[in-house]
């Protein structure tokens, strides 16, 4: 099984401040992160039932 699939979710970063373009920065990063994790897991679900 490749080692990523084995790698927990990055921990989010604190808001910098509450500035609104500081919260949409956050809410891209956020649902990139997201992303990324649910893929990686997604996959080791699969690998997992093979």
């Amino acid at each position: 099984m490749p080692a990523n699939l084995l790698s927990p979710c990055p921990p989010l970063t604190p808001l910098e401040n509450k500035t609104g373009a500081a919260i949409v920065r956050k809410f891209v990063e956020v649902g990139e992160l997201y992303n990324n994790c649910a893929m990686g897991k997604a996959a080791l679900i699969e690998a997992v039932k093979k």
